[in-house]
């Protein structure tokens, strides 16, 4: 037996640990319950001296069994990583795609991959469970067999876990499994200049917003699921209004410390108040659910999220969010992020193939350039949106550049512009502003969505039939220098007259 010294590794200490803990509970015998109060307290001792020598301050309660919640020692979130499951074979059900089977899927991905997978025990806790639980974590169970828990996203089929050694990656994606790790994301920078000829509220005539309301469509009946920074649903733009919220921890388990509406910044409050506002939306009736997974600094000062954070949101706003408790109609990615296309793309193709689809901004780098748009905008599974200024002219920073993916919906992104220059909207603490960028030009295409679901309802959870008719609500710039590379603007800017 190795005696328990604080110069050991962490690992190396829990092992040992729960060694010497099943000699000191067998001794006394199961029934000897003075003796077992006993052993609980060695335990503590040892724990408590060996925090104090290595300042391990998070490490389990190693006198509780594997199954307490105190057991598990919490997974930073940049040791994190997400297991996608690959397709399922042909003996499994129809849609292939139930929480039973891609449990099983995950769980025998890990079992057949990992090089201690027969000796892992592998704890998968749905993310509609997940709240004030330690997630992703690792622990050691009394038998000696190591422990994972990770958190299962049922619309997904996947499962945030801790991190994995590199072998074991390789393993898993030759078995056709998809591997990503935990990547920060930056918000799509708002651009701080503005044109100075353009008017408050300047967006909602030039897109025709009016031929809208005279049909008497305003968007009631649909769910916008917003992945952003959070919102202030106490502004008079959301009076009324039926808002879901739910923030997200890093590793992306649902946050422990937050849980009534909150903006982090305040581009979700500006960016939510052009999609659904009462008096600057595009559609003042539907109803939002807010994910907040922009909740980080970068070393730029920039918001950022973890991919496994957004994925979560996702995975939220797919599932569970909104009235109805069965998730959104569609979702509004105002962010972006580079070289993260090889593995990310598979996230947002899942959920086009399920028929949920996401409308993104296509970034604002385009004064550097071709090519310079961000992920998840460039991906042909997504729509992704450009900006335009009052003058119709293609915004000079709006990103443009090749489509990412297997099939096309558009060779070239962005698939459509709309005004992204000098937008007024809603600020936190009942405040309006302007802001210009891609990722304000985003949200109105996504309002436009939410009035043709209310339309036809049958394009609800019909990801292509709702794209077809998106991009058909569009009319061609006119001709100027700004506007000579159809490449920009894709099928043109959005209009609503001919819904």
């Amino acid at each position: 037996m190795k005696k328990l010294r604080s110069t050991m590794s962490l690992t190396d200490f829990v092992s040992a640990l729960e060694e010497w803990k099943t000699i000191w509970r067998r001794k006394g015998g199961r029934r000897n319950v003075a003796h077992r109060r006993h052993a609980r307290n060695l335990i503590r001792k040892h724990t408590q001296l060996y925090k104090k020598a290595t300042g391990h301050v998070d490490l389990p309660r190693l006198d509780r069994s594997f199954g307490d919640e105190h057991a598990w020692l919490e997974t930073p979130p940049e040791r994190t990583m997400l297991l996608i499951a690959p397709p399922g074979s042909n003996d499994d059900s129809d849609d292939g795609f139930s929480d039973s089977q891609m449990r099983r899927r995950v769980r025998r991905l890990v079992k057949e991959n990992l090089s201690a997978g027969s000796s892992t025990v592998l704890d998968l806790v749905n993310a509609g469970n997940a709240k004030n639980k330690r997630l992703p974590s690792v622990a050691v169970a009394a038998n000696r067999k190591s422990g994972m828990r990770g958190l299962f996203l049922e619309a997904l089929g996947a499962a945030i876990l801790p991190e994995l050694s590199l072998a074991d990656v390789e393993a898993l994606e030759a078995s056709g499994a998809v591997v990503l790790e935990n990547t920060l994301i930056s918000l799509t920078d708002p651009v701080e200049e503005i044109s100075s000829d353009s008017k408050n509220g300047w967006h909602l005539p030039v897109i025709n917003v009016a031929a809208a309301r005279e049909k008497k469509l305003n968007g009631s009946g649909a769910i916008i699921g917003i992945l952003d920074t959070g919102i202030d649903a106490s502004h008079p733009e959301f009076k009324g209004k039926k808002i879901d919220f739910r923030a997200f921890e890093p590793n992306g388990s649902p946050s422990r410390f937050v849980s009534q509406p909150l903006d982090f910044h305040s581009h979700g409050t500006h960016v939510s108040a052009i999609c659904a506002g009462a008096t600057v939306g595009v559609a003042p009736d539907a109803e939002i659910a807010v994910a907040a997974v922009l909740t980080k600094r970068d070393a730029q000062g920039r918001m950022c999220g973890y991919t496994n954070q957004i994925v979560a949101g996702i995975n939220w706003l797919a599932r569970q969010a909104g009235s109805r408790g069965s998730g959104v109609d569609i979702i509004n990615a105002s962010l972006g992020g580079s070289n993260i296309e090889r593995k990310y793309y598979s996230v947002y193709n899942v959920y086009r193939s399920r028929g949920l689809l996401t409308i993104a901004a296509i970034g604002n780098d385009g004064h550097m350039g071709i090519g310079y748009h961000g992920s998840p905008g460039k991906f042909n599974c997504v729509i992704g949106v450009g900006a335009s200024d009052v003058n119709h002219h293609v915004a000079p920073f709006s990103a443009w550049g090749p489509s990412y993916g297997n099939t096309t919906i558009s060779a070239f992104k962005p698939d459509l512009v709309a005004p992204g220059v000098n937008i007024h909207s809603a600020l936190p603490n009942a405040l309006y502003g302007p802001m210009s960028g891609t990722s304000q030009a985003c949200p109105q295409v996504s309002g436009a969505a939410a009035l043709l679901i209310q339309q036809d309802p049958s394009l609800r959870r019909n990801a292509d039939r709702l794209a077809n008719r998106l991009l058909a609500l569009t009319c061609v710039l006119p001709s100027s220098p700004h506007n000579a590379d159809v490449r920009r603007f894709g099928y043109g800017r959005l209009d609503l007259a001919s819904i």
